[in-house]
């Protein structure tokens, strides 16, 4: 008697075998490379050549395993194939229009993140790597989702600032353009939707836009650094608020989403989830904590076949994504050594919202009228305060 198989990772439901990915060859190996060459210049400008070469290993294990091996589905490429020359154009155009207005290259309005961004990218650029500071205290290394700025940053050692500031430009609007492709051939939407979608979708930000406009503000996206704008506590960011705020973590979160609910549709007994989670880190840590929680989810609705996917996970391909995770977790925690550095409070705009109101004003300081009159200084002199802090020296003659 033969002995019962193991329950498969596939849906009882589905007979078929796996074919490989349910999207184009060209789309998944180039989205990795995308997403793999900045985790790879890590490896080699951080790492002592040992574990260089057993790290980069590491990645490129992953790299193959996250790329299909077979031909692929040919509905996905026919969604793909219906993008004529003159749309893709269009769609990029587009695309390099919203990234440029919204602080990639410094080419529109850059926001207060910014500040932090062209930091990360300048010294990069400029400092030897591993990049590291002298304080008060001791040496400490640059520690933070690095991947992002790591493209560029490499055109700027290699040709100065500027081109350092293009390429963190163009790799933008690449990464945008693939986020683009893939939301039309996961959909199955046309172009235009696809791109009215990435471009639009929001949290209502546009709407509170609309609503607190007030005609004295003519300068609104100037002012408000980008083309959405929320003013009280309700706010959702929209996926231009991500562009213009936090690119490093939106472009991963689209394009490593989209490998992974690509992957399970097309082959849960063998995607590897864990070299996916491994490679993401280096992007953003966060990221990470949300692709764990979606294929987590994806087990529990496929909890009939639960052991038979948990076991698919321990193949080759997850297992040698344990260089990569390991090098990547010791190197965030290095952030504590040799001194664990004071923990900052960026407040968000919400934080800011509470004390700048509308009523408050946009500055909170002294107004020139309440300053403007006496006061009885210590000492029993009464002078005018504009005055005072005139001879003073605080306000220029």
């Amino acid at each position: 008697m033969n002995a019962p198989s193991p329950p498969s990772c596939l849906p009882e439901h589905d007979p078929r075998p796996e074919s490989g990915d349910t999207a184009p060859r060209w789309l998944v190996w180039t989205t990795v490379a995308y997403l793999t060459l900045p985790v790879m210049i890590f490896l080699v400008g951080w790492l002592r050549p040992v574990w260089t070469l057993v790290s980069v290993a590491s990645a490129l294990a992953i790299g193959k395993g996250l790329a299909p091996g077979k031909d692929v589905n040919p509905a996905a490429i026919s969604r793909v194939s219906h993008l004529k020359w003159w749309q893709g154009i269009i769609l990029l155009l587009v695309l390099a229009i919203v990234v440029g207005t919204n602080g990639a290259g410094g080419f529109g309005v850059q926001n207060w993140d910014w500040i932090k961004h062209n930091a990360i990218l300048r010294d990069l650029a400029d400092k030897p790597w591993p990049v590291i500071y002298t304080t008060d205290k001791g040496e400490v290394a640059l520690t933070y989702y690095l991947a992002y700025y790591l493209p560029a940053a490499v055109a700027g050692k290699t040709l100065g600032w500027q081109a350092a500031n293009v390429a963190i430009y163009g790799w933008t609007v690449l990464g945008c353009f693939l986020a683009a492709v893939w939301l039309m051939m996961l959909s199955g939407a046309r172009w235009w939707a696809a791109l009215g979608m990435l471009v639009l979708f929001s949290g209502l930000d546009l709407l509170g836009d609309a609503l607190w406009w007030h005609p004295r503000e003519t300068l609104q996206w100037v002012n408000n650094f980008d083309a959405e704008w929320w003013p009280k506590l309700w706010t959702l960011p929209s996926n231009l608020t991500l562009i213009a705020y936090a690119p490093q973590h939106a472009i991963a979160g689209w394009l490593f989403t989209a490998l992974l609910v690509a992957g399970l549709r097309a082959r849960p007994a063998s995607f590897p989830i864990g070299g996916l989670l491994a490679l993401s880190l280096l992007w953003s840590p966060f990221l990470t904590v949300g692709l764990f929680a979606l294929a987590g989810l994806w087990f529990l609705s496929h909890r009939a076949r639960l052991s038979g996917c948990i076991r698919a996970q321990f193949r080759p391909a997850n297992l040698t994504a344990v260089p990569l995770a390991l090098v990547l977790a010791l190197y965030f925690q290095s952030r504590n050594v040799p001194f664990e550095l004071p923990h900052y409070l960026y407040p968000s705009r919400n934080q800011c919202n509470l004390c700048h109101t509308p009523v408050a004003g946009p500055v909170l300081g002294f107004r020139t009228r309440q300053l403007n009159g006496s006061f009885a200084y210590p000492g029993g002199e009464t002078a005018n305060q504009i005055e005072s802090l005139s001879v003073a020296g605080y306000i220029p003659q």
